[in-house]
């Protein structure tokens, strides 16, 4: 819980709100947001630190957690976008090092004689060639279309699924992971 202080609180009234903390049992830590003096209550239980808005020096709480997170979840952003992130950073940190540890043709002898292997499409262009060898020569735009459209979909996700309860959200993963499917049999299914 944060407790915002007047904006023309001086160092005693801070040291007032701080003392009435202290006589609740509670720890807090005082700050200055946006030119405002604010203490950040940083106790387990904040709840008894509602007893000090009476205090001339307190305009305003805000609660940082407690039923409204519970009531409302976390927002996409910051939290789960900041989560998600480092863990995506985290995956691909892990593919840079296995790819640099175990790289194609490793242990072979080089022969001169060999004509240099075919280059194969990355793997996040797999899906799309796949699905361009299917369709006829002259529609190839139709998959490449078809590739962006998801890929905005998917960027545009976050707006698309507002839901609160788990029921509502079912539908939406369900689509997901049969996109998902569909591009790992196109990637890896050598349908050509």
């Amino acid at each position: 819980m944060i407790l915002v202080l007047r904006q023309d609180c001086d160092e005693a009234g801070v040291q007032r709100v701080l003392a009435g903390l202290a006589e609740l049992g509670l720890e807090g830590n005082a700050l200055r947001a946006a030119g405002a003096p604010v203490v950040h209550v940083t106790s387990r239980d904040t709840r008894p630190a509602r007893a000090l808005s009476k205090l001339d020096e307190v305009v305003a709480l805000v609660p940082t957690s407690g039923p409204r997170v519970r009531r409302e979840g976390r927002r996409f952003y910051p939290y789960h976008f900041v989560r998600w992130s480092a863990f995506g950073i985290f995956l691909i940190a892990l593919l840079v090092l296995l790819a640099g540890m175990f790289p194609p043709g490793r242990g072979r002898d080089i022969d001169p004689f060999e004509p240099l292997p075919q280059v194969e499409f990355s793997w996040y262009v797999r899906p799309v060639q796949m699905l361009v060898h299917q369709l006829p020569p002259g529609m190839a735009w139709v998959a490449w279309l078809a590739f962006w459209a998801l890929v905005v979909l998917v960027l545009l996700l976050p707006y698309v699924d507002r839901t609160r309860t788990r029921g509502q959200r079912l539908p939406v993963l369900v689509v997901g992971l049969a996109v998902a499917a569909g591009l790992l049999v196109l990637a890896f299914g050598g349908l050509l």
